[in-house]
């Protein structure tokens, strides 16, 4: 969701990785939530992706631990494509840029993602 919710806010008529950069000045707050789902795309502790990408790796392990290897070398090689991102993310424009401004509703949703994103592998245990 916070991917979509960038994509959409950075919509500079351009499907390029480059059209990241800069966002971290442009919207602190979108730039914040593009690091945790980079992040947590690429399954780094402490993020929703790790809790999910263990839990169904540790439960494969028992019946096909040739599989969960060969995910886990994908794993290892994704991070290097997130890596692009998360450096356009964080990186200057070449050009000044307008702010972005998100609407009350869409704040919500990014800030409700954040939590999510960090939060769930502790709000877990007491479901």
């Amino acid at each position: 969701i916070a991917l979509i919710a960038i994509g959409i806010s950075v919509n500079d008529e351009e499907d390029k990785i480059d059209a990241l950069k800069g966002l971290g000045k442009r919207n602190p707050l979108l730039a914040i939530a593009g690091v945790i789902a980079v992040l947590s795309l690429a399954g780094i502790p402490l993020t929703a992706g790790f809790f999910g990408k263990y839990i169904v790796l540790a439960d494969a392990w028992r019946e096909h631990s040739t599989l969960v290897i060969i995910a886990l070398v994908n794993s290892a090689i994704s991070i290097y494509y997130y890596l692009k991102v998360l450096g356009a993310i964080v990186s200057k424009s070449e050009t000044e840029q307008a702010p972005i401004k998100l609407s009350f509703l869409t704040t919500l949703i990014v800030v409700i993602t954040i939590v999510g994103m960090i939060g769930l592998p502790f709000i877990i245990p007491f479901l």
